[in-house]
């Protein structure tokens, strides 16, 4: 069973942006723009040879990027601290899978976690 802590402590505070942004980066909420070269090209002092795929960030387009990024990382971070402090959670089984699927941009359990609360 996993259970909340009651309050928060100096480093856990920037350890649990940290957790927020890196979740962010393995599993982005945008999508990204896909586009293959039919044929090879130069751009600038860079040779694109034919076949090769181009990924675009979506979010960061642009000067600003994304401007709701900052409120993001806060919202994700209360909504967490307050599911860890609030509540003791149980996962079904013994242990949790991260197993990580195959393929794709973005990172995904190749399990879902499966968790209830139990108080």
């Amino acid at each position: 069973m996993l259970t909340g802590r009651s309050c928060c402590y100096g480093g856990e505070a920037e350890r649990d942006r940290a957790v927020a942004k890196e979740g962010l980066r393995l599993h982005p909420p945008a999508p990204f723009l896909l586009r293959t070269f039919r044929e090879g090209c130069k751009i600038g002092s860079y040779y694109v040879p034919e076949k090769t795929t181009l990924v675009v960030n979506m979010v960061m387009l642009g000067r600003r990027g994304c401007p709701a990024a900052n409120l993001a990382y806060i919202l994700i971070g209360s909504a967490v601290g307050t599911m860890v402090q609030c509540f003791d959670w149980k996962t079904k089984g013994d242990r949790v899978n991260m197993e990580e699927a195959a393929g794709g941009m973005n990172l995904t359990m190749a399990h879902p976690l499966n968790c209830t609360p139990v108080g």
